[in-house]
């Protein structure tokens, strides 16, 4: 794809937790993750509505995306984290992020999961600018 980001700096690093729920131990799901700037999240957000039009009678019919600004960099998945150390990794990912500059990325390759034919997340490579 050879989009290019604007280099990224520590006020857009953020810990998430995906979908928001917690596993049944009560542990988050978290991963570390950088905003997109905006250009990029124009074009990914006329993919989407191209992947959505394609898949209107298909095994994904109904499938929503993620609203746009919550379109994001996963920089690392972190996994099960216990509820009570989400608010001391979150300060270590912003104490880490400050002490780093701004980086770019250029994107290569895209893909599903858990299949092309039946998307529940889409992904991008990172083809240059990965650590």
């Amino acid at each position: 794809m050879g989009l290019g980001a604007r280099p990224v700096g520590a006020h857009d690093a953020a810990v998430g937790a995906p979908g928001g729920s917690p596993t049944e131990a009560g542990d988050r799901r978290l991963f570390i993750a950088v905003a997109v700037p905006d250009a990029l999240r124009t074009a990914l957000t006329s993919v989407l509505a191209g992947a959505t039009a394609r898949m209107r009678d298909g095994p994904s019919a109904g499938l929503r995306w993620v609203a746009p600004d919550g379109l994001h960099l996963t920089v690392r998945f972190l996994g099960a984290t216990p509820a009570d150390r989400v608010e001391a990794a979150a300060d270590a990912v912003r104490e880490a992020a400050a002490a780093s500059g701004p980086f770019g990325v250029t994107l290569g390759a895209c893909g599903a999961f858990p299949r092309d034919d039946a998307p529940r997340a889409l992904w991008l490579s990172v083809d240059a600018g990965a650590a």
